[in-house]
């Protein structure tokens, strides 16, 4: 941030420089137009110099690289305080003002470049060469300078320096997709699938069976009573868990006997 602010601080100064120089260079294109008069192309063809139009175009290029960068000193050192979009302006503004400068200084050398016979008149007498005119020299290593803190600040790796870096992350770094999903808690043994779950309590002894109560008596000898027939044991009762299979029920005496031979039956 402090880098930027020097930076910044920097460019606008020269950028203020430029602008001051530029305005008073615009005086000595007067006077020199008044010199001149009327006879601009006698001028132009026995010096070798521009005319004193075509130098104040120049001086216009110099005069916007200048005012451009004034505003983009002041974007570079207020960088870390402005949006993401005016941060991506702040380097190619710059760049832009030291080409304009650059370009201006250039045209006005070509411009002021008088030929050799005027150069030999002027050393004669002992006078300033045209070449003075508009100062291109400071106008080129101004523009440079810009140039290089533009340039600077185009580039992302070195545009953090300045606090023009940005705060997003860079396109095609993919975003994170969090950590993967649980799966449980694995099983505890190979095979096992966990514990069963419980059907209730396990039967208990089966109960014994109902008894067969007195077996069917056998045949009655003749002329005594019918046999009484054997009864079915009584079922369980529902919902008692049966009890240990029993002892199966008897058969119960033997039938007993009809009168003796020979008797009638009594009725």
């Amino acid at each position: 941030m402090v880098i930027g602010m020097i930076a910044g601080g920097i460019v606008a100064l020269l950028g203020l420089i430029s602008m001051i120089m530029a305005f008073m260079n615009f005086g000595d294109i007067s006077d020199l137009r008044s010199v001149v008069g009327n006879n601009v192309d006698q001028f132009t063809e026995q010096t070798g110099m521009s005319s004193p139009g075509t130098l104040t175009f120049y001086l216009v290029v110099v005069l916007i690289g200048a005012f451009v960068a004034l505003g983009g000193g002041v974007l570079i050192a207020l960088g870390s305080k402005l949006g993401a979009m005016i941060k991506k302006l702040a380097g190619p503004i710059t760049a832009v003002a030291g080409v304009l400068l650059v370009l201006g200084a250039i045209l006005l050398m070509v411009g002021t470049s008088v030929n050799s016979e005027t150069q030999d008149m002027i050393d004669q007498y002992g006078g300033d060469t045209p070449s003075t005119l508009g100062s291109p020299i400071f106008y080129l290593i101004f523009g440079i300078l810009i140039i290089g803190v533009g340039v600077v600040a185009l580039i992302p790796a070195t545009a953090k320096l300045l606090g023009l870096g940005s705060d997003q992350a860079g396109p095609g770094q993919p975003g994170g997709f969090g950590g993967p999903g649980g799966f449980g808690q694995p099983p505890q043994q190979p095979g096992q699938f966990g514990q069963p779950g419980q059907f209730g309590q396990p039967p208990q002894q089966p109960g014994q069976p109902g008894g067969y109560g007195p077996p069917s008596g056998g045949f009655a000898q003749p002329g005594g009573p019918n046999p009484g027939s054997g009864g079915f044991g009584q079922p369980g009762y529902p919902g008692q868990p049966p009890q240990q299979p029993g002892q199966p029920g008897g058969f119960g005496g033997p039938p007993p006997q009809g009168p003796p031979p020979g008797q009638p039956p009594q009725w």
